[in-house]
């Protein structure tokens, strides 16, 4: 079956209209997919012009292959849909965000792309993995056509819901994390937290 992976991307709000909508699509069958990758990277070739590989596989296999190695992951994107955070003491707060799924990766080549696309874009992606009975979780953030931040946590129940679901975090991780809340200065925030205590 696979390892699902649940995502969301965040643009900083000068470069959201543009991003989203260079990454959204009406099909030739008048549906709506609110991320593809092929509008970034490119679709996926005819299976006359699907490259050979090393396995020498059918058409299914030889398309799967190419997806891996120019999306960096197998399928493309599903179930996408905007959602506003609503967390107050995240760094997105208010923001909408486009979250999708992919199953057995993530299309970091996409988010390269279309950072080096919109070069002055912050996009910041958070993963939330789901392996068996686990839930592993991490974010990077991509500027330029680079990714220049990525914090991954594995397998801290409590970190993950601070962080991802925008409870207070504790003086520990305000040492680690950069912290940048839309509304509060980090003076407040630590004062917030002493006041907890």
């Amino acid at each position: 079956m696979g390892e699902q992976i649940y995502q969301t991307m965040y643009v900083d709000p000068k470069h959201q209209p543009a991003v989203f909508d260079a990454v959204h699509t009406i099909k030739p069958d008048g549906t709506e997919q609110k991320f593809d990758f092929s509008k970034v990277i490119g679709p996926v070739p005819p299976e006359s012009e699907l490259p050979p590989n090393e396995h020498d596989c059918d058409t299914t296999d030889r398309r799967y292959y190419w997806t891996r190695k120019n999306w960096d992951v197998g399928h493309n994107a599903w179930d996408a849909t905007y959602k506003t955070c609503l967390s107050p003491m995240s760094p997105h707060y208010g923001q909408i965000g486009l979250q999708f799924v992919t199953k057995n990766g993530t299309p970091c080549h996409v988010f390269l792309k279309l950072s080096a696309m919109f070069p002055d874009a912050t996009i910041t992606v958070f993963y939330e993995y789901e392996a068996g009975n686990e839930l592993d979780w991490e974010k990077d953030v991509f500027k330029g056509g680079y990714m220049v931040e990525n914090i991954k946590d594995w397998q801290d129940y409590d970190k993950y819901d601070r962080v991802m679901r925008g409870q207070p975090l504790d003086k520990e991780d305000l040492k680690r994390f950069p912290v940048e809340p839309v509304e509060y200065t980090p003076e407040e925030v630590v004062d917030f937290l002493n006041k907890q205590s």
